[in-house]
């Protein structure tokens, strides 16, 4: 049987407990590389690209995950997951980011992974397809509503 092909997530937090409790249980899933800021996320994603992200978006010293997620889909199509404590303000920022769903804090770990197989999904759409999904006339609501 051939080895099964995991996909990698990279969690971006600066949160040295809710990185590392992310990273643990998305690792029981997928392979899981984490940084603490956009710099080191934008190198380790140069380095080992990763299928999807989940990033909180406010990152500390004026960083913040939109950031990143625009930087990351200059180099690739890629698509991830925001974890926040605030709700976004811009819904269609969020698509145009690669942004596919939006999670409040408290977070249920259930909703993460669930979020996580989507952005992975799409990836892998888009890498058949040669077009994001979010060309689709009715893109998804990341707000979840």
């Amino acid at each position: 049987m051939p080895p099964l092909i995991r996909n990698r997530v990279l969690v971006v937090e600066d949160h040295d407990d809710s990185r590392n409790l992310l990273a643990r249980l998305l690792g029981q899933h997928y392979e899981v590389l984490t940084a603490v800021n956009v710099e080191s996320a934008l190198a380790i994603a140069s380095e080992s690209p990763p299928t999807a992200v989940v990033t909180d978006i406010a990152l500390g010293a004026g960083e913040d995950g939109l950031a990143l997620m625009r930087e990351l889909r200059k180099r690739r199509q890629i698509y991830g997951v925001a974890v926040s404590g605030y709700p976004p303000r811009n819904p269609q920022q969020l698509l145009d980011v690669g942004l596919i769903k939006w999670l409040l804090k408290p977070i249920k770990f259930n909703d993460v992974l669930e979020a996580v197989a989507e952005a992975c999904a799409a990836a892998e759409d888009s890498d058949s397809s040669g077009m994001p999904p979010f060309n689709d006339p009715q893109p998804q609501d990341p707000c979840g509503k």
